[in-house]
């Protein structure tokens, strides 16, 4: 039986906590780095077999990696942790300036270095479909509209037990 493939996710938050439980479905290794204790607590209870806030902690080397964090200066250390031949992507939309890379320690032994700006329908309707199969149940926390500004606040301290969603009242409240 061919050993797991180990997935490292760097930042939890919105995105991550759907991508684990795909990954989990799909016999994945689950390893992730964050920050909160709040997200680490989360990621294990979806499943993680591994959390924590620092690289040289990383139970091994992952053979991919998905960054959600959107700081450039992760870039480095997650390229460290992938084994040879291991797969990065960049999954957010924006991501402040990457740090100078040294080939030997961050690209050699063909290590690949993907970004994601955009997908289309098919790749929607695709996601979707595995997003069915494997059962994902979002985690959501709902806060009144007037509340939006303490819902930004909890969402950026990592106060929330899943992605903050404004319900607005009925009658236009």
């Amino acid at each position: 039986m061919p050993e797991k493939s180990r997935l490292l996710l760097v930042g939890f938050g919105s995105s991550a906590h759907i991508v684990i439980q795909i990954a989990l479905h799909r016999g994945h290794d689950i390893w992730v780095v964050t920050r909160s204790e709040n997200h680490m607590r989360q990621a294990c209870e979806l499943g993680a077999a591994w959390a924590g806030r620092d690289f040289r902690d990383l139970p091994g080397k992952a053979d991919g990696a998905i960054l959600f964090a959107p700081s450039g200066q992760l870039v480095p250390p997650t390229l460290e942790a992938l084994d040879r031949g291991g797969v990065f992507s960049i999954a957010g939309i924006h991501l402040s300036d990457v740090p100078g890379l040294n080939y030997s320690r961050h690209l050699y032994q063909e290590r690949e270095l993907r970004s994601a700006t955009s997908n289309t329908r098919e790749d929607v309707h695709a996601f979707l479909a595995d997003a069915a199969e494997a059962h994902v149940q979002p985690r959501t926390a709902a806060y009144a509209l007037s509340d939006a500004n303490r819902a930004l606040s909890d969402m950026k301290h990592s106060n929330t037990e899943g992605t903050p969603v404004l319900m607005i009242a009925a009658g236009g409240g």
